[in-house]
């Protein structure tokens, strides 16, 4: 079989990197093709090339969105079959035909030491902060903010065959406790001086939330942070030693006080 490619030995890593991009994109033209180039975990080998070009020297360390979900995962047209990705071989350069919606004015730098952001309390209270700030008219018909937020982070399709695009609606009460019990270890494992004023912010965002968006199934509240941390402080083994004055609290509402045994 002939291969697509001529050996060059005298081109940059850059323009291989951007070569092997352009063909895959000719194959499948699909924004899930980008997905390659997405993940924290293959931090960028050179600033020299576009930021749709993945760094194929890294260890992908995640499932590329383009293996899953039949190719539905990021179908935000809603079944349209036109091509929206068009190739610049003079320039090396890649079109999207769309429709403007908005302009992003600043990024900030890329954690790459940060491996899972996904369990880090302050990355999920941010999360649920910026869902104050989405506007309406970019929410999908019958969805409330919150929910937009969880079908984006999971891509809105579940993990395991078979693959069901869009998620299940049950998925709101998973992603729920999910967020609760990562908001609720954020606190645990701050240190004794911490734990109060964390707690505090932390109880006083979820309000801030329930009283903009209402009770709603995937959005924790005051209560489950409450239940989860006192399940979690009673869980801790007597045998474990404690620091001093951790856990020595709960919660106002609770008008009582708990010492480690």
């Amino acid at each position: 079989m002939e291969s697509p490619f001529q050996p060059d030995y005298k081109t940059t890593t850059e323009a291989l990197y951007m070569t092997i991009t352009l063909r895959l994109l000719e194959e499948l033209p699909r924004l899930s093709t980008l997905s390659f180039a997405a993940h924290p975990l293959s931090p960028r080998a050179t600033r020299n090339t576009p930021s749709w070009v993945p760094n194929y020297a890294a260890l992908l360390g995640f499932t590329p969105l383009i293996h899953i979900g039949d190719g539905k995962v990021f179908d935000a047209c809603r079944g349209q079959s036109k091509l929206i990705l068009k190739l610049d071989h003079e320039a090396r350069g890649l079109l999207l035909r769309g429709i403007s919606s908005g302009l992003v004015s600043h990024v900030l730098p890329a954690d790459w030491a940060r491996t899972s952001a996904y369990s880090n309390a302050d990355c999920a209270l941010e999360w649920l902060r910026a869902c104050q700030k989405l506007q309406t008219r970019h929410i999908p018909p019958g969805q409330s903010k919150i929910e937009v937020l969880w079908r984006t982070l999971m891509a809105d399709t579940t993990e395991r065959s078979p693959r069901i695009h869009p998620a299940p609606e049950n998925y709101g009460a998973h992603f729920r406790q999910w967020m609760t019990d990562v908001l609720v270890e954020g606190v645990m494992t701050a240190t004794p001086r911490r734990q109060r004023s964390g707690l505090r912010r932390l109880l006083s965002a979820m309000d801030e939330l329930l009283e903009q968006h209402g009770n709603l199934p995937c959005l924790p509240t005051r209560q489950d942070i409450e239940a989860c941390f006192v399940r979690n402080f009673l869980s801790i083994s007597s045998a474990e030693k404690l620091h001093d004055g951790q856990g020595v609290f709960l919660f106002q509402s609770a008008f009582k006080e708990v010492s480690p045994k």
